[in-house]
């Protein structure tokens, strides 16, 4: 294991359907705060990662198609 990555379904760009709000909650007590929640997501291979934040970006970059390094 050289590192781990995060990488989260692209529900704008890959058109996810049945949005609602959902109560935040912080150690189990609602804080008031509504946030997005999809309900159904599409099938369309879509993810985001974020490169900014990720310490081992160099290994990371190493394995990315090219096409990808290009956006």
């Amino acid at each position: 294991l050289i590192c781990l990555v995060n990488v989260q379904h692209d529900c704008a760009n890959a058109q996810c359907t049945g949005t609602f709000l959902r109560s935040t909650q912080q150690e189990r007590c609602n804080t008031g705060r509504k946030t997005v929640q999809v309900g159904v997501h599409s099938k369309q291979p879509l993810f985001l990662l974020n490169t900014r934040s990720v310490h081992n970006y160099q290994y990371i970059a190493d394995v990315l198609p090219a096409a990808l390094k290009e956006m």
